[in-house]
């Protein structure tokens, strides 16, 4: 199975700015929070947005996971939909909801780095061995593989392809729900029944293999993640 892979050039937009960007999306999205239209400077960073995030090249402007890439993008789309709006009012909700997918895609992909494409797989296995908290057998399972390769990976070993793709998956997932479940609590949501895959009677770890599959819990443990946020 394909797995939806990172660009392997480096992106355009570099660290610093990518930080830069979020911080300025942050104040836009607080701005917008104490005003009852949209302020002069938050329609100056809208109208930039496609200049700061590369637009005419998306495939490569932004490391990390490729839906983190849409949603940014889709952010960025829904916040300049949203000044042609001429309900001032209704431009604003719009318009902070725009830059709040734009700054919660942003934020991940800053906080991505653990489970990024370029991380050595040993280093990707040991951070989510560590953040799982689980013993090697069940971490294992879960990506696919027996305990005696899991620990050859631990030490260097390359998985194929496949195995490779899964690997980054479940750990790209897990940097989603630590945040609200504990290291055991998310290794169970991955093998336990979710209503919303395969109608209810599907278990996360059964769809990883699937884009599809896997673009729905990557939506799913987001949404876990901003609601224990808020």
């Amino acid at each position: 199975m394909a797995s939806l892979r990172y660009d392997t050039s480096p992106p355009l937009v570099s660290e610093l700015s990518l930080a830069t960007l979020l911080g300025d999306v942050t104040k836009a999205g607080a701005a917008l929070a104490r005003t009852a239209t949209v302020p002069a400077e938050v329609r100056d960073l809208v109208r930039d947005l496609p200049n700061r995030l590369h637009a005419d090249a998306p495939s490569n402007a932004l490391a990390g996971d490729p839906y983190l890439a849409e949603n940014a993008f889709a952010g960025a789309a829904r916040a300049a939909a949203a000044l042609l709006d001429p309900d001032e009012r209704a431009a604003r909700r719009l318009a902070r909801l725009g830059l709040e997918q734009l700054r919660q895609a942003l934020r991940d992909i800053v906080e991505a780095r653990p489970v990024d494409e370029d991380v050595p797989v040993a280093q990707l296995a040991a951070w989510l061995e560590s953040t799982l908290g689980v013993p090697q057998q069940q971490v294992a399972e879960l990506v696919g593989t027996s305990t005696r390769t899991w620990q050859r990976w631990l030490t260097g070993a390359q998985p194929d392809p496949e195995q490779g793709a899964r690997l980054r998956r479940v750990a790209r997932l897990t940097l989603h729900l630590r945040h609200a479940l504990t290291g055991p609590g998310v290794a169970r949501w991955f093998t336990r029944t979710h209503p919303l895959v395969q109608q209810g009677v599907g278990r996360p770890v059964d769809v990883l293999d699937e884009p599809d599959g896997y673009r729905l819990l990557l939506v799913i443990a987001a949404g876990l993640r901003s609601n224990q946020a808020s």
